[in-house]
């Protein structure tokens, strides 16, 4: 993870956003955009989505990826802060560009599908998912 957190940042593709205490790396996530290939997604969803058009091949999303905790924080609400402040800082980026739903790839286990819909998430089912992953957004 550090090293494509290092490459995609110089590369201009992508923002990891660290939270330290004491020189230990407690949490961190990354920021970019998702272009998300519609085909699978019903017609409804894809309108309420882009907000105007139910017949778009391609919508973006701002992406939270890499979201994650150091083992001894897990419980602790920290989770909660990083989700947030990365929501805040793609809220900041929406004021001067637009966009209308962030996203994110979460883990298709329980507790983490879990952290995310008590978190304002939901569930977009798309022909994408694998057995690893659910695609979930939140309305910005």
């Amino acid at each position: 993870m550090h090293q494509k957190a290092l490459d995609f940042g110089k590369r201009g593709t992508s923002k990891t956003h660290l939270l330290i205490k004491d020189d230990t790396v407690i949490g961190y996530f990354t920021l970019s955009m998702k272009p998300i290939l519609t085909e699978g997604i019903s017609k409804e969803v894809i309108k309420k989505i882009d907000g105007f058009s139910k017949n778009r091949k391609c919508i973006y999303f701002y992406l939270i990826g890499q979201l994650g905790l150091h083992d001894d924080y897990i419980g602790k609400g920290i989770g909660e802060f990083l989700l947030f402040n990365a929501i805040d800082l793609i809220e900041q980026s929406h004021t001067i560009i637009g966009g209308r739903y962030i996203l994110v790839d979460a883990y298709a286990c329980t507790p983490v599908i879990g952290f995310y819909e008590r978190n304002g998430f939901t569930s977009l089912a798309t022909q994408e998912e694998s057995e690893a992953s659910v695609k979930m957004i939140y309305k910005i």
